[in-house]
């Protein structure tokens, strides 16, 4: 399966969409360090490893023809994770671009942020795709 065939929302729309009142189910599926460092608001916590969509759907309280919003860190295993709906032959599912990376860079509403938090996991994926501040180029 195509990542083409994966339908994606920017952060900036799920967030309009969340001003809106919108009732949306959104899961998150990074590994729990992550999660509960941070994540949007609206996130429930279901790791990648364990994602079993036919249980998802059928615990769902949104209407079945609602779509289910996937989020990650920077977007790639959310796209999996959609691919693994879609392979399950459930076809609304939307990936975040960009994941929880680009929903804080954003400036949208982060919770779950520890300070002094350490996360081995988000250290080392900072290291291998760097992340550039809005007041890099200040000064």
């Amino acid at each position: 399966m195509s990542a083409r065939t994966i339908k994606s929302i920017s952060t900036a729309d799920l967030h309009r969409l969340l001003q809106r009142g919108a009732e949306i189910e959104l899961i998150d599926v990074r590994p729990r360090e992550m999660y509960d460092a941070q994540r949007v608001e609206k996130a429930r916590f279901v790791e990648f490893s364990t994602l079993d969509p036919v249980a998802i759907m059928a615990n769902r309280k949104a209407p079945p023809g609602d779509p289910l919003y996937v989020i990650c860190q920077i977007g790639r295993r959310s796209v999996k994770a959609c691919e693994r709906f879609i392979e399950a032959r459930y076809g609304n599912v939307v990936s975040v671009e960009g994941g929880t990376r680009a929903w804080a860079k954003g400036g949208f509403p982060i919770v779950g942020l520890k300070k002094g938090f350490s996360c081995p996991m988000l250290t080392r994926i900072r290291q291998l795709i760097p992340f550039k501040s809005k007041n890099a180029n200040a000064g």
